[in-house]
């Protein structure tokens, strides 16, 4: 985490895969998405256009205070956070904890009951919107998908899913890129 002074505020930046939520790096991607169509290699102004967007949004200020910043702290902010835009190392990690609960990644979807079967039979289109950055999706996934060791082997309720999917919005996208691992992984 990067710790960012200026105008007499201290703002805390994440810098890593481990530090920003599912939620965070949603509203992220679509700042990216934003400037898709655009050329900001070729283009100097649309390219300080991103690079403000990008840097308000991680501060979680308003345009002006981003604005009124020492360019090099700009530089330096954006430089530092250049792992959130670069391809994440898989870990193949086993499980994860959050909130103190530990959860399981799945391994096979040949080992849920019928019913989770037949709820993520719809993996590729999943899959899929991951890659076209609907991270909006991934945590009710996740919280149908992975389970405690109690729970292993037993339907989860859709209640259930939905109060854990809410909490789960949390989760940082290092655990979200391990499970979409395992998402590819089934459809090979």
């Amino acid at each position: 985490m990067l710790v960012v002074k200026y105008n007499g505020l201290k703002k805390k930046v994440p810098t890593d895969w481990t530090e920003i939520t599912i939620k965070q790096f949603h509203n992220l991607y679509q700042i990216m998405f934003d400037y898709e169509d655009k050329d900001i290699d070729k283009n100097e102004i649309e390219k300080l256009n991103f690079i403000r967007d990008y840097a308000t949004y991680l501060l979680k200020e308003d345009r002006k205070y981003v604005d009124l910043m020492d360019p090099k702290d700009v530089e330096h902010l954006v430089s530092a956070s250049q792992n959130l835009l670069k391809e994440y190392e898989y870990k193949k990690l086993s499980h994860f904890e959050f909130d103190k609960v530990k959860y399981y990644f799945p391994t096979d979807i040949r080992d849920y009951t019928f019913g989770e079967y037949i709820e993520c039979s719809a993996l590729d289109t999943s899959s899929k919107l991951l890659k076209n950055g609907r991270f909006d999706v991934i945590a009710e996934m996740i919280a149908r998908m992975c389970k405690t060791e109690d729970e292993y082997g037993s339907y989860l309720t859709e209640e259930k899913v939905k109060e854990r999917a809410k909490i789960f919005e949390n989760l940082t996208m290092d655990i979200v890129w391990e499970f979409n691992f395992f998402l590819l992984s089934q459809q090979e």
